[in-house]
């Protein structure tokens, strides 16, 4: 369990208030819901990682149960489509972010959705945009913008 959490990028303290609550095994852990997350005293960054671990293993044994052949000649780059999408909001929580997304090119792992790219200001950082899994960061300037224009509504 410790080794997957490290794996997940789940920190010391995160690991031993698992273990204090009673979830000392992995099973126990992947049995969590969004609520029993959402409950746990962590920081946004651990309960984002937390949930992020659990969903990608939620869709690794999607993809095992739907009995999908191990072939060289079947292209499984869609698998990153499934994974991305379970990207949370650092604004708002929305989890996951649909439709574009906003990544602060100076911290690791922080995100906006569109709504809170323009309402929100973080630290002066610039952000890159990426209108859909897979497809190269945009450049987007500073947020905060204020409200959304008819030309910026990326959805």
């Amino acid at each position: 369990m410790e080794h997957w959490c490290r794996c997940h990028y789940l920190n010391e303290e995160t690991i031993n208030l698992l273990k204090h609550r009673g979830l000392s095994t992995l099973e126990s852990i992947k049995n969590m819901t969004k609520n029993d997350i959402d409950n746990l005293n962590l920081s946004m960054g651990q309960k984002a990682a937390l949930r992020h671990a659990l969903r990608s293993e939620n869709a690794q044994t999607w993809i095992q149960e739907m009995n999908i052949p191990e072939t060289e000649g079947i292209d499984f780059g869609w698998i990153q489509y499934i994974t991305e999408l379970f990207i949370l909001c650092d604004g708002c929580g929305t989890d996951p972010i649909v439709g574009t997304r906003f990544v602060c090119t100076q911290c690791d792992n922080f995100d906006y959705c569109t709504m809170c790219f323009y309402t929100r200001s973080h630290k002066d950082h610039f952000f890159n945009r990426i209108d859909s899994p897979g497809t190269a960061p945009i450049y987007a300037g500073k947020s905060g913008k204020g409200r959304l224009t008819e030309n910026e509504r990326f959805y």
